[in-house]
């Protein structure tokens, strides 16, 4: 029962049984009703699913005991269900409306409507008390009715001498005629005024498109456009706009009421937005939403893995024109296209125009001026293009290339090119017949590699040590580290035997630090005597199983205002253990911890690199530099949090904290120090947390890796009601 077109089902018998009986139904009862109510849609399409609920509930025999067995209204049933299910007597006027009711059903069926029983019972969060499973298109569709709905922001009018800041431009091909009101209408109901729309149609079929929508023809702000033949109609309609910002919209899709509105807040918060992004959703034929997509914020170069921009997204048009206008994005399509073995579909084409306009906005514009507004004010409706692949993934090698990836290649040439666009398989073991595959970025290396200082703390873990050291030693490509092995008290005369056998490398060093095991303490100590540029902090109970692992750690770094870089850590079972960390008011969390080795997470979220405000120490690359300059570790962390407080200051330094799923590495997380079950070290880790969360409270608030409408366990990401911060801009993230 996972249909979006089941949500007004299971709220009604939610309303209902409030309403009714005066306790809420159990889940196999909505699961049961539910599937009666399907039943019935053939034969009582008309019917409200609340009305059919009302219907067979007063046939129960739970109803009767309380109200008795009459199936005829009278004024004592009435006042008995206000008493009993609104606390209250009804009104006069409520008397007089339901006196003409002559049966309980239909006024069951009212006031299980009533305001006060939608708002004592919520619905999807008594289905769904912990979450609901984010791509659960009922759980959505409840989600949408309840918590996005109509009913923002009042309308803001103009001042007189204030222009529209947004013009929407359509090109409307000439069999999409009947959707183009759709979208127009949904421009007029807007609550802000601040809006345009420049609609092209080609010569042929001007007259019709201005006869279609006389009505708003006569709204100033729709201007129809004739583009004559061999024009791009795009750019007609570009040249026509005026206002500081654009968007494109294709027929029959919709925007929220209040759209405009909290997208003119936002512009006005932070004016030197040069893009805008919103969150997006469906709409079918009947106004029901489905298919939600909830976008984290924005991380550098997020592009290069596909339009996981979507819609709506709001450009300056002074930064597209300053980038080459569209003729810039409309030569990259052209281009991309004869490189590839088949012709484009028009939808295809209209897909890669909207993302190469994107690529060239993004590339010129800095990170503090690309905006995520995490609303849903975008529906995607009925047009002919649908939705793109968030992360243009392939299912398989066999799978024709997304155009979104030849579109990125071509941009990538033309802007970027000391950086190459591959693709790769998550799977461990490599790429199969059945792999998905992921794209990817190689971020160029220098002639003259920097030196990597590897520190790794044990304790008589020669079994763990011997395998992490065989990796690095012998199966790994990067050439220029060094290893310091710092032991920690060990007392195990093996242990020690593989210790000398290790030093005898010229690449290993070996100490002994025999303190309190202070995590943050022996990590700075260790890095005090070495001397690369960048220092990787590393755990014993790490296993290498790619070669290239530390090169894709060291391209990730040298990237421009990268401080820190995380890898994708698996347990040994091959499933996920670190996909980096989101902040919450408790503390870090995995991100889909034991998700599978192939598997890239909701909207492609561990398939792709990206920004994010913390990775784990057990594998963490840093800046040497940087690392001094920030005092290294905070020793009052001894254990836990401090690679947590580290990338922390890393980001309010400035710099970035960037996961890459392709530097893969086996982590038998806790084998290090071994599991916190003790009493006296679960206290410490509550302090320690209680600490961390105490000192970046604000930044954390802030963290945009997962959307403030999705709650995140170790397990999974799910959809929730929206926390204080729903709505809120956020600024470069």
């Amino acid at each position: 029962m996972n249909s979006r077109r089941d949500a007004d089902k299971a709220a009604a018998v939610v309303q209902v049984f409030a309403t009714a009986l005066g306790r809420l139904p159990e889940r196999p009862a909505v699961e049961h009703f539910v599937s009666v109510m399907e039943t019935l849609d053939a034969p009582f399409a008309d019917v409200t699913a609340v009305d059919r609920m009302a219907d067979m509930i007063v046939g129960s025999d739970e109803f009767r005991q309380r109200y008795g067995a009459k199936h005829e209204s009278d004024v004592l049933f009435v006042r008995a269900l206000f008493r009993d299910a609104l606390g209250r007597e009804p009104t006069t006027l409520e008397y007089m409306r339901f006196a003409r009711r002559s049966s309980r059903a239909s006024v069951l069926a009212e006031v299980a409507g009533a305001p006060e029983i939608l708002g004592r019972f919520d619905p999807f969060e008594w289905l769904y008390p912990h979450g609901a499973p984010v791509q659960d298109d009922r759980a959505y569709a409840l989600w949408a009715e309840r918590y996005d709905s109509e009913g923002g922001p009042k309308d803001a009018p103009l001042a007189a001498d204030q222009k529209p800041s947004i013009t929407f431009l359509l090109n409307v091909p000439a069999w999409r005629f009947d959707l183009l009101e759709e979208t127009l209408a949904s421009l007029r109901t807007q609550t802000h005024p601040g809006w345009a729309a420049c609609v092209a149609a080609s010569v042929d079929d001007f007259r019709t498109v201005e006869r279609l929508l006389d009505g708003a023809c006569k709204d100033p702000r729709v201007r129809v456009l004739s583009v004559p033949p061999d024009v791009d109609a795009r750019q007609v309609a570009f040249q026509a706009a005026e206002t500081p910002f654009i968007a494109f919209l294709e027929p029959g899709d919709r925007l929220r009421a209040s759209a405009v509105q909290f997208i003119a807040e936002a512009l006005a918060e932070l004016p030197e937005t040069a893009l805008l992004y919103t969150d997006e959703d469906r709409i079918d034929a009947h106004g029901r939403r489905w298919g939600g997509r909830f976008k984290p914020g924005w991380s550098d170069d997020q592009l290069l893995g596909g339009d996981t921009i979507g819609q709506l997204a709001v450009m300056a048009r002074e930064r597209i024109i300053a980038v080459g206008g569209l003729d810039a994005a409309t030569a990259c399509v052209r281009t991309a296209e004869a490189c590839d073995v088949r012709q484009w579909s028009v939808e295809e084409r209209e897909r890669a125009f909207q993302l190469a306009v994107k690529l060239r906005v993004a590339e010129a514009t800095a990170t503090d001026q690309i905006v995520h507004l995490p609303r849903v004010l975008f529906h995607r409706g009925r047009g002919f293009s649908g939705p793109s692949q968030m992360v243009a993934a392939r299912a398989s090698p066999h799978a024709p290339v997304f155009v979104e990836h030849a579109v990125v290649a071509r941009h990538i040439a033309d802007c970027r090119p000391g950086l190459r666009l591959t693709e790769a398989s998550l799977d461990v073991a490599g790429p199969t017949t059945h792999s998905m595959l992921w794209p990817r970025v190689l971020y160029p290396l220098p002639t003259v590699m920097p030196t990597v200082s590897i520190v790794i703390l044990t304790r008589d873990n020669p079994d763990l040590l011997a395998r992490c050291l065989s990796g690095l030693l012998y199966d790994t490509d990067y050439p220029a580290f060094d290893v310091t092995i710092v032991d920690n008290g060990g007392v195990e005369p093996e242990a020690a035997a593989l210790l000398r056998q290790l030093a005898a490398d010229p690449r290993v060093t070996v100490r002994r630090i025999d303190t309190p095991f202070n995590w943050a303490a022996l990590n700075n100590e260790a890095a005090r005597g070495t001397s690369g540029q960048l220092l990787l902090l590393l755990n014993d109970d790490i296993e290498i199983l790619r070669r290239d692992w530390l090169d894709e750690l060291v391209r990730q770094a040298l990237r421009p205002g990268v401080g820190v870089v995380g890898a994708r850590l698996l347990y040994p079972d091959g499933t996920l253990q670190h996909g980096g960390m989101a902040l919450t008011p408790d503390g870090a969390t995995h991100i889909l911890r034991y998700a599978s080795s192939g598997e890239g997470g909701y909207l492609g979220q561990i398939g792709w690199q990206r920004d994010m405000l913390a990775v784990t120490g057990a594998c963490l690359l840093i800046h040497r530099a940087l690392f001094e300059e920030l005092g290294g570790l905070d020793e009052e962390f001894r254990v836990t949090c401090n690679d947590v407080d580290l990338c922390l200051r890393v980001v309010a330094a400035g710099r970035r904290v960037v996961w890459t799923p392709h530097a893969v590495l086996t982590h038998i997380d806790g084998a290090t120090r071994g599991r916190d079950y003790r009493s006296d070290r679960q206290v410490r880790f509550f302090r320690e947390t209680a600490r961390l969360i105490g000192r970046w409270s604000a930044l954390i608030a802030s963290d945009a890796t997962i959307n403030p409408n999705l709650k995140l366990t170790d397990r999974d990401v799910l959809l929730a009601p929206p926390a204080d911060q729903h709505g809120c801009p956020e600024g470069g993230r």
